[in-house]
């Protein structure tokens, strides 16, 4: 008996040097993992859809105040982007940016703007049908309700949102020549080719120029321009004066008077229509300008 015994014990040993027996020291309780901190990212666009009772301290994060649409005087977008910046958006036209931090330790994101910085309190969760949720609550206790609208693109500086992408929307200071006037519409065209490919790449069913209004006439593999009585004053707020929003107005419509798209039709209007405002922001950069007048 006592020569099994030994016989067993040198097993165990040998068992033990080649690590097929594991200690006890560093491993997690399964309840102790379960209760780690998850870093939720804010990554990507949200839309404001309510302005929400705060949820009470028992409340999962399933639970979230349900997006309501019935509020649309009050909607604005919010992105974030992987770089640290972030844009905000109103229907009004007001456009700010500036860059967030966000603390997995108390789930707060703090905004920075150029007029200083404030911080909120989050809190994410999603619906059934996978629609992502978020509120951000204030120091006075106020709270914001959010909805996904997008998320983040792998190339996210291709985003319409993105901030290098909506330089167009800030109104000069001084008057600008037809040069700048065409740089500022060559903008606002790389900003819409953009919403189309992101609406392409996430599978959107719906394309909201909501937050995107200007001059533009998307057609199923074509566009056009509006009338110019239908012209937004969010986009006539985006230039120095009326008079050189115009301008940008009539060096489009001559482009689109005096040239042809040449490219081939893919049977899908969205792409087809990306690629020709490309197209367009492209061989304006070298548009002769001489004979455009604004009218």
């Amino acid at each position: 008996m006592t020569y099994i015994k030994l016989i067993f014990l040198f097993i165990l040993v040998l068992l033990d040097r080649c690590g097929i027996i594991r200690r006890n020291e560093g491993i997690i309780p399964l309840e102790k993992r379960a209760a780690r901190v998850i870093n939720v990212s804010p990554d990507g666009t949200w839309r404001l859809t309510e302005l929400p009772e705060i949820p009470s301290a028992g409340n999962s994060q399933d639970t979230l105040p349900k997006p309501q649409t019935s509020q649309p005087q009050t909607a604005a977008i919010i992105s974030f982007f992987p770089d640290s910046t972030f844009t905000e958006f109103d229907t009004d036209g007001k456009y700010v940016t500036g860059n967030w931090k966000y603390a997995a330790s108390d789930s707060s994101i703090t905004l920075l703007k150029k007029d200083g910085s404030i911080k909120f309190s989050t809190l994410f969760g999603s619906e059934a049908n996978g629609l992502r949720l978020m509120t951000l609550t204030d120091h006075r206790n106020e709270a914001m309700a959010y909805a996904g609208f997008g998320k983040s693109l792998n190339r996210y500086k291709e985003d319409p949102f993105y901030a290098a992408n909506n330089e167009w929307r800030i109104r000069p200071d001084k008057s600008e020549n037809k040069q700048e006037v065409l740089a500022r519409l060559r903008g606002y065209l790389l900003h819409s080719a953009y919403l189309l490919k992101a609406a392409e790449t996430r599978k959107q069913q719906l394309i909201s120029w909501e937050f995107s209004k200007g001059i533009i006439r998307i057609y199923r593999s074509g566009i056009g321009l509006i009338d110019r009585e239908q012209i937004p004053e969010t986009w006539v707020n985006s230039f120095h004066s009326r008079q050189e929003a115009l301008l940008a107005y009539a060096i489009l419509e001559d482009f689109l008077m005096t040239t042809s798209y040449k490219g081939d039709a893919t049977g899908n209007w969205v792409i087809d229509d990306y690629q020709i405002l490309m197209s367009t922001y492209e061989r304006l950069k070298t548009r002769n300008l001489a004979s455009v007048k604004a009218i």
